[in-house]
């Protein structure tokens, strides 16, 4: 999974052609927050990506929720007008915080984008769901993070095998 940071407190590109310019395939997934609603499709456009997810955590957001809404709705406006797969990852909490409640805002789930929400609970299952931003049901649990392996920080995730 390859970063695309997001502000001061998260790692960056250092150039928007980066991930195109690799010339690697990324078949799996980018996992991505940006400044600019198009800046990050821009970096991914013409790049082999199998899933481009949205990182929508509480951190670096402005306090008005219409203002959220509508960089969201921008960045999943952008993937469909350049045809990326795109998804949302995001809690229950965060979602509250930039959008105002649970159930403020609803658009990436009315466009089918499916959701990855983080639960550390170590329980690689979605027993503990309960229903946010107009998602009957997620994806994907991140169930543990920051965990290490091999000399790596790692987080762990899960979906059922029907998504395999």
């Amino acid at each position: 999974m390859l970063p695309i940071g997001r502000g001061s407190a998260r790692p960056k590109l250092k150039t928007p052609s980066t991930i195109k310019d690799s010339r690697v395939p990324i078949r799996e997934s980018i996992y991505g927050y940006w400044s600019s609603p198009r800046a990050f499709v821009w970096v991914c456009a013409g790049a082999t990506i199998g899933m481009l997810w949205l990182d929508i955590e509480r951190y670096e957001w402005s306090t008005n929720f219409t203002a959220n809404a509508a960089f969201v709705t921008a960045m999943v406006d952008e993937c469909h007008s350049l045809s990326l797969s795109c998804g949302i990852y995001g809690g229950k909490n965060s979602w509250v915080a930039i959008f105002g409640s649970a159930s403020a805002y609803t658009y990436p789930a009315t466009q089918g984008l499916p959701l990855w929400y983080a639960h550390y609970d170590n329980s690689p299952s979605f027993s503990d769901w309960t229903a946010y931003g107009g998602w009957s049901a997620p994806s994907v649990k991140q169930y543990l993070g920051d965990e290490t392996s091999c000399g790596a920080s790692i987080d762990y995730n899960w979906y059922p095998d029907s998504l395999a």
